[in-house]
């Protein structure tokens, strides 16, 4: 009787462990189905994203080099242009020069003469021939190419305008601003007169920046 009972037992506490490991078996293996398919799809959601932040990251790096391509182009565009201009400025201020020397050059035989009262052909080049010879004592006639007032227009309280001659030898030009030099005051009509260098205005306006400084050098 007892071992009847014993191989009961027995035979219960099989099936029964049979039982319970297939139970177990069975919720484990659905489990681990449902874990495996959660695990796939959130695999397949980081690859996604990852493909997506790949694709934005190489976008972001394709742009940021466009971008240094661009600043790149843009600086050498910028220091190319800088270098024109300082081609340009210099190209221009050399023009300037020879500009000014030309105009020296074309001045060099002009006169600049002051105060002479204004009247029908004051300034024709007969009167201003007549008006050296007498001015600065010269004992020849004079050969002068041509003579004007100066184009400013006339002054509102009846000061005469300058009138501008050249002559047609340098040598006289010299040797009457020289003569006016030496004389002092000049005399024409019996009206002081003066009698200058024509210099282009740049130049005028250079030397009479020193006139103090040359007045103090003279003592």
């Amino acid at each position: 009787m007892n071992k009847l009972r014993a191989e009961v037992l027995t035979s219960l506490k099989s099936d029964i462990a049979t039982l319970i490991r297939s139970e177990l078996k069975s919720v484990l293996a659905e489990g681990f189905g449902d874990i495996k398919s959660e695990l796939q799809a959130v695999k397949l959601e980081l690859a996604a994203n990852t493909a997506m932040l790949r694709s934005d990251l190489d976008k972001m790096k394709a742009t940021m080099t466009d971008m240094e391509h661009g600043l790149s182009t843009s600086s050498d565009d910028m220091t190319a242009l800088q270098t024109t201009v300082g081609k340009l400025e210099s190209a221009v201020t050399s023009l300037q020069e020879k500009f000014l020397d030309l105009e020296g050059r074309m001045r060099r035989s002009n006169i600049r003469i002051l105060n002479v009262a204004e009247g029908p052909g004051s300034a024709s080049p007969t009167a201003v021939s007549k008006l050296l010879r007498e001015a600065v004592h010269l004992d020849k006639d004079l050969v002068i190419d041509r003579s004007h007032r100066s184009l400013q227009p006339k002054h509102p309280s009846g000061k005469p305008r300058a009138i501008i001659a050249k002559l047609h030898y340098y040598q006289d030009c010299a040797d009457i601003l020289r003569r006016a030099r030496e004389a002092g005051p000049l005399q024409f009509n019996g009206t002081a007169i003066l009698i200058f260098p024509d210099y282009p205005p740049s130049v005028a306006q250079a030397r009479s920046a020193f006139i103090d400084v040359r007045k103090l050098l003279r003592g």
